[in-house]
């Protein structure tokens, strides 16, 4: 494991090279980000929180006040998700670690999952999904890592982390939702109405505002304009399933195909020790609640609006489903003694990711100086 560990840090660094090196020559170009993440950002450095031209300027900007530090500093705004990326490669790696796969089946899910062509696709953009998948990944380490004492600090650290998942996107929302529930099931402690305050003392503040200018918590939500509503997720699979599994493939490669079947081969545990759940520190409890997280985020994402045509786009709105099923599968691995199985098989998937990079043979130049140098000085 120690080997395949080093290959898959050694794949994740060139992809950062590769990204870095784009991200400080590049402009901004995805669609999203020019329409309202960076005109968001802008409006936070020039101080302007409200009376906006462009409705879709009114969604929260937890995200975008990153964003408008980037510009206030002069870093190139391309390097936004390069940054959120390397965060996310830490949080997945202390919570991998933390619940028992081992440093080298850590490192490993890190970096497949911070190479998910779906992550990938944003990296070079100025979205939230990336931040979004660290707040959630923050607060579920917060949710199931309690100390005993389930102490107030606790709590409140629980609650900054739910506070940035729905100040970042209204997504967030749901996701919190499942979060809280989970620790309310777990500890049964009156100390969640603490989360809950912090949360929406950290969050709230773009709910109020709109609330308070338009007349919605949510807007757009309730606009005349605003139609996606007509539309949501569990339509796709329903009406198009062959498009929806293809986006899923497409996006998240066997991981789908790998979770599933663990869901089935877990689902008698699941029914019979519904009760247990949360509660246990067994590893295949452990395996079970995260199954169990997963899919309340899955309902989550199926209720988001979306529409077909963007089905492989809005994939990326399960993030926090998908990196829950992946650890789960490596405990599984874990429990059953198969983890260089599962190991080989999470590289060939990070080597894909090889297809969607431009060849830029000075920038390898650049990362071989950097190996030899590393491996000189270690001499």
């Amino acid at each position: 494991m120690k080997i395949l560990a080093k290959v898959a840090v050694g794949i994740w660094l060139i992809v950062l090279g590769y990204f870095g090196y784009l991200g400080m020559l590049g402009r901004a170009w995805e669609g999203d980000s020019l329409a309202y993440h960076i005109p968001i950002a802008r409006n936070i450095v020039a101080g302007k929180w409200g009376n906006f031209d462009n409705w879709l300027e009114y969604y929260p900007g937890t995200g975008e006040i990153i964003l408008a530090g980037f510009m206030k500093l002069g870093i190139p705004l391309n390097l936004y998700n390069v940054v959120g990326w390397i965060v996310l490669f830490w949080v997945v790696r202390e919570f991998g670690e933390v619940w028992g796969i081992g440093k080298d089946g850590a490192t490993i899910l890190a970096a497949a999952a911070g190479l998910l062509p779906s992550v990938v696709r944003l990296i070079p953009t100025q979205t939230v999904d990336i931040w979004m998948a660290v707040w959630g990944l923050f607060a579920l380490r917060e949710c199931l890592m309690f100390n005993v004492q389930c102490s107030i600090k606790s709590w409140i650290k629980f609650g900054v982390f739910l506070g940035l998942l729905i100040g970042t996107k209204y997504s967030g929302l749901g996701f919190a939702a499942v979060f809280l529930a989970a620790a309310v099931w777990k500890y049964k402690s009156k100390n969640f109405l603490v989360a809950v305050l912090v949360m929406i003392l950290v969050g709230g503040g773009w709910y109020l505002r709109n609330y308070l200018e338009m007349g919605h918590a949510l807007y757009p939500v309730g606009a005349a304009n605003f139609r996606m509503l007509e539309r949501r997720v569990w339509m796709i699979p329903v009406y198009h399933p062959a498009k929806f599994a293809e986006a899923l493939f497409s996006e998240y490669l066997l991981w789908p195909v790998l979770g599933i079947v663990l869901i089935a081969h877990n689902f008698k545990f699941l029914i019979f020790n519904f009760k247990s759940i949360f509660k246990s520190k067994f590893l295949n409890l452990k395996t079970s609640t995260l199954l169990f997280l997963a899919a309340g985020n899955f309902g989550v994402y199926l209720f988001i609006p979306a529409g077909v045509e963007n089905v492989l786009s809005d994939s990326r709105y399960i993030y926090l489903v998908m990196i829950p099923l992946m650890l789960a599968c490596f405990l599984w691995a874990k429990e059953h003694k198969r983890e260089e199985e599962l190991g080989i098989l999470a590289l060939l998937m990070m080597v894909v990711e090889f297809t969607q990079l431009d060849f830029h043979p000075k920038l390898f130049a650049v990362l071989m100086a950097i190996w030899i140098l590393g491996n000189w000085r270690r001499r």
